[in-house]
């Protein structure tokens, strides 16, 4: 059997919260967990959909897999490695090998540098050059990522948003990695620009054999990217299946709205109801489920006891490579 490239062990992120604010209690102080027991895994060459509104914990699970924030418990593996116990000395290898593409398009970008500059400092951190052999390689990555050398004397300030996105994929390639974790990929960036760094993306993972964890709330373009999807809700996975499944038949009533208004209606897979309410419920349930008081499925049952007490439903086998953490998945058996 071959092994993953990321594996993730019930991975949690708490943050403490002030006073006034909502949250779980431990202890007598009161805790957010941004994270709370997320497990998951990566094959090589394939790419992982991680997607739920904004602030389920997406981007939090991804700080944790490139060690910008320690994990509360649980373990990230990258190639069978806890990434949190990764020696000082491993950590320049470990961080060439896992790069992450940031969602704010200036992030990885200096603006006081050329973008000639920025690409020959990432290239530098791993490999060594003379300077007619470091130009032909600032000039193969411009081409793996569809630029024109010109660009190499701009600086970032005066590039376009889908420009600016394909230099920090550039920079990102430089360093040769095995993991991309990509943060909103395309968000800032116009439609047209959008489909032309989403082909990229895909173009660059088959030609290359990058393994991906897209985090994104753009179900159409996790649905064109991923292998499989793994569907966030409040710092816990609530589904997992491959990309045509999640689309087709949906299992847990979270998955199914938020299709409703994008991919689920353009394929014609059934719709259960809309989501109500905000994801920002700080004061979440002590007990039970905690979607149940946004989901159609619960309201349309009466209100089942068995998700107003005991745990939050853990994920399980609906299908085969289908799991779902609800009491009453769609579809069941079918």
């Amino acid at each position: 059997m071959v092994k993953p490239i990321l594996k993730i062990k019930n991975l949690s992120k708490h943050f403490a919260l002030g006073r006034g604010l909502g949250g779980l209690s431990l202890g007598g102080e009161k805790l957010l967990k941004a994270v709370d027991g997320v497990s998951f895994e990566i094959a090589r060459g394939e790419v992982l959909g991680l997607v739920g509104e904004s602030g389920c914990g997406k981007t939090t699970t991804g700080k944790m897999i490139v060690r910008l924030l320690g994990p509360t418990a649980g373990q990230a593996l990258f190639e069978g490695q806890d990434v949190q116990r990764i020696p000082r000395r491993g950590l320049s290898e470990f961080r060439g090998a896992v790069q992450m593409i940031f969602q704010d398009l200036d992030a990885a970008l200096n603006p006081k540098m050329k973008v000639r500059d920025i690409l020959a400092e990432a290239v530098r951190l791993g490999e060594r050059h003379t300077k007619q052999s470091l130009a032909k390689r600032l000039r193969e990555l411009f081409s793996m990522v569809n630029l024109k050398p010109s660009k190499l004397e701009n600086y970032p300030t005066s590039l376009s948003g889908g420009e600016k996105r394909r230099v920090s994929l550039a920079r990102v390639l430089a360093r040769k990695p095995r993991l991309i974790i990509a943060d909103e990929p395309l968000s800032a960036l116009d439609l047209s620009i959008q489909a032309q760094v989403a082909n990229l993306l895909k173009d660059l993972q088959k030609e290359y054999g990058l393994s991906f964890l897209l985090i994104s709330h753009d179900l159409r373009m996790v649905e064109l990217l991923s292998h499989r999807i793994a569907v966030m809700y409040l710092g816990r996975i609530v589904e997992t299946a491959s990309a045509a499944e999640i689309v087709r038949r949906p299992g847990h009533p979270y998955t199914s709205a938020l299709w409703t208004s994008t991919v689920a209606r353009k394929k014609g897979a059934k719709v259960v109801g809309q989501l109500r309410g905000d994801v920002f419920e700080l004061e979440r349930p002590d007990e039970g489920c905690v979607f149940r008081s946004r989901c159609a499925v619960y309201q349309k049952k009466g209100k089942p006891k068995q998700c107003r007490v005991g745990a939050d439903p853990e994920l399980r086998q609906v299908r085969k490579g289908h799991s779902v953490a609800c009491h009453f998945p769609l579809g069941k058996g079918k």
